[in-house]
């Protein structure tokens, strides 16, 4: 008699441990962040599941922890040491369908003030709870070094423009970066407008970004249209380091060139 209340109690704590966000079989990964300036950066995670069933919709909440301290090297996500916790920004994780979507992304925008040239130490975090109460996963750990993004901004050339008539014009620009390994995108702002430099043309539209393909030194150009007749417009070039132009932008330094 007293062997088998043992066995039935084994098997309600058993029962008992396991975490309510056990649904098929999910996955959580830290990504590598991105966006990094020498104070912020984006964190972003990925929840998935393989093993879905149709008709299951799942409710998480999701959440960041990084940290500095460099005794984290072997470290879980958690057991990180001196953690600082912070939410992903909205929409909420809420109604996940995973039969039809294998995954979803979440992320932090703009963390910071980050410690520049200070090596961050962070993981995601999600739970079937508000308050993570119960039914969390950790994710994998992954580091990022906020660092001053390069200074090339004598790299941009705004070249000239050719072929010009009553309602078209075709822009030239150039990027100087010998490094095959960096990617290097180029697009224009132009305006009917005037300013003081690349960044301030008012009410400036942008053409369609381009990509270089391979190393060396990049030219672009861009064909303008619809361009009024008799009116003078003002050009720059800019570059980037990413497709979004969201950090590490260069722009043409001084007077922008007009026609």
């Amino acid at each position: 008699m007293i062997k088998k209340m043992k066995k039935i109690v084994f098997l309600i704590m058993m029962i008992f441990v396991v975490p309510s966000i056990a649904h098929g079989a999910l996955s959580l990964v830290t990504m590598q962040a991105t966006n990094i300036t020498d104070t912020t950066a984006t964190l972003w995670g990925r929840i998935s599941d393989l093993n879905a069933t149709e008709g299951t919709f799942v409710d998480m909440y999701a959440k960041f922890r990084y940290s500095t301290n460099t005794g984290n090297q072997f470290k879980t996500c958690e057991t990180l040491l001196s953690a600082t916790e912070v939410d992903a920004d909205p929409p909420p994780l809420t109604g996940l369908d995973f039969f039809t979507d294998t995954f979803y992304n979440f992320k932090k925008v703009n963390l910071g003030p980050l410690q520049q040239n200070t090596k961050y130490y962070y993981c995601a975090v999600v739970s079937s709870t508000a308050d993570f109460s119960s039914g969390v996963l950790y994710g994998n750990i992954v580091t990022f070094t906020p660092e001053e993004p390069p200074d090339l901004v004598n790299s941009v050339i705004t070249v000239g423009s050719s072929g010009i008539t009553e309602s078209t014009a075709t822009i030239s620009g150039k990027i100087i970066e010998d490094n095959p390994n960096t990617q290097v995108w180029g697009r224009f702002r132009y305006s009917e407008n005037s300013g003081l430099s690349c960044a301030s043309l008012s009410n400036a539209k942008v053409t369609l970004k381009k990509k270089r393909l391979g190393g060396g030194d990049f030219s672009f150009s861009s064909v303008l249209t619809g361009l009024k007749d008799g009116t003078t417009y003002r050009y720059c070039a800019v570059g980037a380091d990413n497709s979004d132009f969201f950090d590490a932008v260069w722009r043409g330094k001084g007077i922008h060139y007009s026609f």
